[in-house]
């Protein structure tokens, strides 16, 4: 494996035994596993530190868990509270009135930073005006529609591929520059890749990938269809295939593309949410109904999911249900604290 960016967690450190059905059949470390992923904004460190000390204590010294940190800057699993959106709402503030402040916030359309308007003026004249807006953002196409990520293929650190120096570091060079959203330097890198390897898939599919974050949608369709031709069981060719015919507006090609991902990984809950915002755009809310709520159902923090919902309702005048779900998002969305 790659060592950068990577962060690999033994369940006991070298000569010890790792303890297995603790309680309900999961072993002493995912136990606590568990219970530290439900815990909000913990920082990846922090929360192995914190499974190292309760597996240490729960064992009685004779199991510690061991990491190997590779990781490059923060990531966070359940993450609630966006401390950047609430700094730059800090840094907009200054001596404006919050109605400015909400003018600057809904131009940028980040529901983060919406979000964290609200909770920095809660009881100002436009925090419903706020809210509406968050509401807007949150069960649109262009926000609730990701972008899944590039697929590392591991031919490309394989050693069929070590001789070829030159090509491997094509390789890394544009999945750096994916990652870093500089997605125009990718693509030039991907299509190096794809004109030497015309029968990888996943080559062809991050392809793909860099035409859709950059908005070309009618070129990012044709290379999905290349790479599903390459690869037909590839989920996310499939979903990112589906976004494209999303935002270019063809929703029944987006609804048929979501839902044949959604066969490939059925546990997938944005999938569905997908789906399900096609499915009320194209004013089918029955199915809308069914999929937002097997989002929910899959995935009962997926903020996004409770928003959708609740357009839902309210196109079907079930004003209760609507604002049960607005409030639910809405807790999930609006940090508690600011500053």
């Amino acid at each position: 494996m790659t060592a950068r960016g990577t962060l690999i967690a033994f369940a006991a450190d070298e000569g010890q035994d790792a303890k297995d059905n603790y309680k309900d059949a999961l072993s002493l470390f995912t136990t606590f596993l568990v219970s530290e992923l439900s815990k909000p904004d913990l920082p990846l460190c922090a929360l192995f530190e914190a499974i190292r000390r309760s597996v240490d204590s729960a064992s009685f010294q004779a199991q510690t868990p061991f990491v190997y940190d590779g990781i490059i800057g923060n990531f966070i699993f359940n993450h609630q509270t966006d401390a950047e959106a609430v700094r730059r709402v800090e840094t907009l503030g200054g001596n404006q009135l919050p109605k400015k402040v909400l003018a600057t916030v809904a131009a940028e359309k980040d529901p983060n930073t919406v979000a964290a308007f609200i909770a920095r003026y809660p009881n100002s004249s436009s925090a419903g005006k706020a809210k509406g807006i968050l509401t807007d953002l949150m069960s649109s196409t262009t926000t609730a529609a990701g972008v899944l990520p590039l697929q590392i293929n591991d031919d490309l650190r394989g050693e069929n591929l070590d001789a070829d120096t030159n090509y491997r570091l094509v390789a890394e060079a544009a999945d750096r520059a994916y990652k870093a959203g500089d997605y125009g330097r990718a693509l030039n890198g991907y299509r190096k890749l794809a004109n030497t390897k015309q029968d990888d898939g996943w080559i062809t599919y991050n392809l793909a990938n860099c035409e859709l974050q950059l908005k070309q949608y009618g070129d990012a369709i044709k290379t999905f269809d290349t790479a599903i031709a390459l690869k037909p069981d590839n989920p996310w060719a499939y979903y990112n295939r589906g976004v494209a015919h999303h935002l270019s507006g063809n929703l029944s090609a987006a609804i048929k593309d979501y839902k044949k991902a959604l066969q490939l990984m059925p546990l997938y809950a944005a999938g569905y949410n997908n789906l399900a915002i096609a499915e009320r755009e194209s004013g089918d809310l029955k199915s809308a109904e069914i999929d937002a709520s097997k989002s929910i159902e899959l995935d009962p923090n997926y903020a996004t999911a409770y928003f959708n919902r609740s357009v839902i309702y309210s196109i079907q005048n079930r004003k209760v249900a609507a604002q049960q779900d607005l409030n639910r998002g809405n807790a999930l969305t609006i940090p508690k604290k600011v500053g």
